[in-house]
């Protein structure tokens, strides 16, 4: 047993890179080994081999966000696209929901291409509905489905195929793949550095502006500098409102028998979640652990940032109580793994690709939770924007500059509290009684869904 451990670096060899030494130059400079840093350094070098990339970590390569998720590839927007519709138009929307669905498989196509054995499975997503007003938001979910269709929609599922007590509706979707974390982290790493892209770590950075990037262990000089860091934007100079980290807890089991996975119905390695307000999301692990997350949303006043904290306890404890809910025939596997990670949101809750080909400075993130596909899609889009060639991805509804900052504490910390006890309340009583209430509309619309 490893309580208040990771499960994905457990069984990970760290590729441990030596960190800057003194003053350089690059053509590009990225500061941020996750997802979006690499994704972006890695398509750099494929669309052109003579940029100098130089990539900026302050740990190591995947330390943060993008190896403590949940484990999910998911074409899922952070805002319906309903949302996305009203705001940008139908013909963006769809744009933007293409791409969602293009940038998973792209990420598989990959995983092949380089031999990055990261678990990958693409069996997508089983939508349930585990009452009445569930029930109601998976229909609307579906009509809008149906409403914005470019094909390959969900289906519907039998609930009596899962052993889900009181399940009344579910829905398949293919567009979503399980995969491990750290392991995609470390070889998307090793591919970018095979391509020609320097790592620096334990190299932290300092303040970032045009031209220059200075970390504790000297000065980078750039024409192009990429702001990679995500829900840890705010430990950098001047960037403490402009994206807000939320904490997400995630737990680990043992391995579980295969004859107790076909017991329950559990359809291959599809990922799992309800259409409660605070939703678990689940997997099944290439070795048949389940790994569960969500059920709460953590924040630090001052938007510090802040993983393994004191709440995480209660947070974990809310989703050790949430499997045998779920799945009463796992009420005795033991619980291995406990950790938590960071996720960042703008003030619309819509991620972001921004590049000011003037001053050379450009940056993505904003994912609310799906960046895992979304960095690749940014890391394609900014690295055709840097290099000044014409893409699709270029013409997406989220590239474009910088959004409107959240308000000075203790507003956003007021906010995400009164958010979070108001749809644990209403997630409550919907369980309890299968009522509704109109407050459940209202915090969907805050959250753009």
């Amino acid at each position: 047993m490893m309580l208040n451990a990771n499960l994905w670096w457990h069984d990970v060899d760290v590729v441990r890179r030596p960190p800057l030494e003194g003053d350089t130059d690059a053509d590009i400079v990225i500061v941020g080994a996750g997802y979006t840093g690499l994704w972006t350094a890695y398509y750099l070098r494929k669309l052109d081999p003579t940029r100098n990339v130089l990539v900026v970590e302050a740990g190591h390569a995947g330390w943060g966000a993008s190896g403590r998720n949940g484990g999910w590839c998911s074409a899922e927007l952070p805002v319906g696209i309903g949302t996305l519709a009203s705001k940008y138009g139908r013909s963006q929307a769809l744009a933007m929901r293409q791409a969602g669905r293009e940038a998973v498989n792209e990420i598989g196509r990959v995983i092949a291409e380089e031999d990055i054995e990261c678990g990958w499975r693409k069996d997508g997503t089983i939508w349930l509905a585990r009452n009445e007003p569930q029930r109601a938001r998976l229909m609307a979910k579906l009509a809008e489905e149906r409403e914005y269709d470019i094909g390959e929609g969900p289906t519907p599922v039998d609930p009596a195929d899962l052993a889900v007590p009181g399940l009344l509706a579910a829905a398949h979707t293919p567009h979503c793949a399980a995969l491990h974390p750290a392991k995609l982290a470390v070889g998307l790493a090793g591919a970018a550095v095979r391509h020609g892209v320097r790592i620096v770590e334990e190299t932290r950075a300092l303040e970032v502006r045009p031209g220059m990037v200075l970390t504790d262990r000297g000065q980078i000089t750039a024409r192009v500098v990429v702001q990679a860091t995500e829900a840890y934007s705010g430990l950098l100079p001047g960037q403490i409102r402009r994206v807000l980290p939320l904490t997400s807890r995630v737990i680990a089991t043992e391995p579980i028998p295969d004859a107790l996975w076909r017991h329950i119905g559990w359809p291959g390695r599809a990922t799992m979640s309800d259409q409660s307000l605070m939703f678990p999301y689940l997997q099944r692990t290439s070795d048949n652990r389940l790994v569960i997350g969500g059920r709460s949303i953590g924040y630090r006043y001052g938007a510090v940032p802040r993983t393994n904290h004191r709440d995480d306890e209660r947070a974990w404890e809310v989703l050790e109580r949430e499997i045998p809910t779920m799945f009463p025939a796992l009420a005795d596997i033991p619980i291995s793994h406990r950790w938590s990670g960071v996720l960042g949101v703008h003030r619309d809750w819509q991620p972001r690709v921004t590049y000011d080909l003037a001053t050379g400075l450009a940056s993505a993130g904003g994912y609310v939770g799906d960046g895992v596909a979304l960095s690749n899609l940014a890391g394609r889009t900014l690295a055709a924007l840097i290099t000044g060639t014409d893409s699709p991805a270029n013409r997406l509804c989220w590239v474009g500059p910088p959004g409107r900052r959240w308000e000075p504490e203790p507003l956003p910390y007021l906010a995400i509290q009164a958010i979070t006890a108001l749809t644990a309340l209403v997630d409550t009583r919907e369980s309890r009684t299968g009522g509704s209430t109109g407050l459940a509309a209202r915090l969907m619309g805050i959250a753009g869904k």
